[in-house]
């Protein structure tokens, strides 16, 4: 995995094009529950934008004020997936930056089952699935939970087996881990790492809600989302514009937030899933976008 970014407040570069530049006369400070309060001594009140993981959060710094972000806690209910996606050669590789326990590997059991091997040893799959979603309980048996160490790691496949399907794969690693690209360590419960996670992202902060407030607003990158206040729910949100009347009781409180996103399983197939297949597959009005993961966390961007 990469290392988190370090937080920055940015502004616009002025510029033509969509770059920033870090933002003059301010003290940003990232704490260890992931909370970052920003401080203005430019005398001015300015539109900016926080930087953190890899994301960017419109806010406003009045004039020798502070900003506060809360410190997302991002939580999953299922484990994450990392399609493997064979070469030419019946080949799979993936590094561990550090110990993983608790892996389980889903295979493909409809029709012929692939024959499979992990580091050079076979793979006994006889388990029922619960590691996938619900739908496809009935298409793949899983492992018993295993255990593997820091470094490389080789999945192959036995020659002259069932061919790959971009929509059923032959074989998923799963378990609680993230991932970027082949490379996957612990899960963090900061929501980095989770391009192949399908199943609900439940993500809680404490949150002072102003006195004067009276709607609460989030870009959820599109993902259908419900929000809970203090452990009451106040909806669903199928489309834009995520927003949510707050309650006038809990105005000038502090509160947990919590913010539930329901991710769809197109986004277990991995990047590009048809690129490797031929034409009979090519439905790019169809193919899920996997080009990038979802949002680590959704920022409050007004209330």
């Amino acid at each position: 995995m990469k290392p988190e970014q370090p937080c920055a407040a940015t502004e616009p570069s002025p510029d033509a094009g969509r770059s920033f530049l870090p933002a003059e006369n301010v003290f940003v400070r990232c704490f260890r529950n992931r909370e970052v309060v920003v401080l203005d001594f430019s005398g001015t009140t300015r539109s900016l934008w926080l930087q953190r993981n890899g994301m960017r959060t419109p806010f406003e710094l009045p004039a020798e004020g502070v900003a506060r972000f809360p410190g997302w806690t991002v939580e999953i209910d299922r484990s994450n997936t990392l399609r493997a996606l064979f070469d030419p050669n019946g080949r799979f590789s993936f590094t561990l930056k550090e110990p993983l326990s608790g892996l389980v590997l889903a295979l493909r059991n409809a029709g012929a089952a692939p024959e499979i091997r992990l580091d050079g040893k076979p793979i006994s799959a006889g388990e029922p699935c619960s590691v996938l979603p619900q739908g496809f309980y009935e298409e793949y048996l899983q492992t018993k939970e295993f255990s593997l160490d820091a470094g490389l790691h080789e999945l192959t496949l036995s020659a002259g087996g069932p061919a790959d399907c971009p929509y059923l794969p032959l074989a998923f690693l799963c378990g609680s881990f993230a991932h970027s690209g082949n490379e996957l360590a612990i899960y963090q419960k900061d929501g980095v790492g989770l391009s192949g996670y399908v199943g609900k992202i439940v993500q809680r902060a404490m949150v002072e809600i102003p006195c004067d407030a009276l709607r609460l607003c989030v870009d959820s990158d599109g993902i259908g989302c419900s929000l809970k206040l203090d452990g009451h729910e106040l909806g669903r949100r199928l489309g834009a514009p995520f927003s949510w009347n707050l309650p006038r009781e809990l105005c000038g409180q502090t509160v947990e937030v919590e913010l539930i996103r329901y991710l769809s399983c197109g986004a277990m197939f991995g990047p590009n899933p048809t690129s490797c297949y031929d034409s009979r597959w090519k439905m790019p009005d169809f193919e899920p976008d996997n080009r990038r993961p979802p949002k680590p966390f959704c920022d409050i961007i007004r209330h």
